[in-house]
């Protein structure tokens, strides 16, 4: 339930300010993927795009580097 309210309200956020192309950066674990799909879920119900998602490691390695490049070339800025 409280993941549902979360999301709730990351949608009425993201349409009070007009943003309908976003990305998610979320944790590399059972926990983040949950979340990941939940929330894209209920983003794409709402006619939100997701431009890309992002999985972070737990340490701090390459994967940092390779979600920067995805953020710093993505449409959605």
């Amino acid at each position: 339930q409280d993941d549902r309210t979360h999301h709730t309200a990351i949608v009425k956020m993201l349409k009070f300010f007009g943003w309908n192309w976003v990305g998610i950066i979320t944790s590399e674990d059972e926990s983040g993927e949950r979340e990941l799909r939940e929330l894209s879920q209920e983003l794409t119900s709402h006619g939100i795009c997701i431009e890309y998602t992002i999985t972070m490691p737990d340490k701090e390695d390459k994967g940092k580097y390779k979600g920067m490049n995805i953020i710093e070339k993505a449409t959605s800025q």
